[in-house]
């Protein structure tokens, strides 16, 4: 479905907003920009940030996402691989929807835990994120039998840019879309802290 008009200057703004963010707590050391047009119409728009992090380098996306209120509105999310001097690690991160059960193994383990009330889903859902593992195939092992399907799709599909979007969890949200947060827990971990940085600025 095609962008509502002027979602591309509000993905602008917000883009903007969250370099300035990253920029003042470590630096963004580049990004890059994908835009799909059909004629003159803006169709698809995506912004990835690559900031150092932790002694390694870490991929915030900015995309677009409906809501429960039925309105396409730009959202942050965390690619779940990390550049650590050239050598990637990847994050089994997981997407779990209402319904499901996470494993008691992995919410001991986990490095982040998020658990909110979604309005649009329906109930109860989690956002977990495992410690780092070395290679894609690892996390997308832990990934299976718990992650949301569309989400699973998605970090299985090879991209050209993979290391910027690999099992992207959104870590902002509105207040029309009625997700309450029940219970947070963030390790010592660079990429759950820089969870508890984003979730703190952007999930309103």
């Amino acid at each position: 479905m095609d962008l509502v008009e002027g979602l591309a200057i509000a993905m602008a703004t917000h883009a903007e907003a969250l370099r300035a963010v990253l920029g003042a707590v470590r630096p963004v050391k580049r990004y890059l920009t994908r835009v799909v047009l059909h004629g003159s119409r803006v169709t698809s728009l995506v912004y990835w940030y690559a900031v150092e992090w932790g002694g390694c380098e870490y991929y915030v996306k900015i995309y677009r996402k409906w809501g429960g209120d039925g309105v396409l509105r730009p959202v942050v999310g965390l690619s779940h691989v990390a550049d650590c001097g050239g050598r990637l690690v990847y994050y089994p991160a997981i997407d779990v929807d209402p319904g499901k059960t996470p494993p008691k193994e992995y919410l001991e383990r986990a490095v982040v835990v998020w658990r909110y009330r979604s309005a649009s889903k329906g109930g109860i859902a989690h956002h977990i994120v495992m410690p780092p593992v070395a290679t894609k195939s690892q996390a997308l092992k832990w990934m299976r039998g718990y992650d949301d399907n569309k989400h699973l799709k998605f970090a299985q599909r090879p991209r050209r840019v993979d290391h910027f979007d690999f099992a992207v969890l959104r870590v902002s949200s509105y207040p029309h879309w009625g997700e309450e947060v029940l219970y947070a827990r963030f390790g010592d971990d660079p990429m759950a802290q820089l969870h508890r940085l984003l979730r703190s600025i952007y999930w309103l």
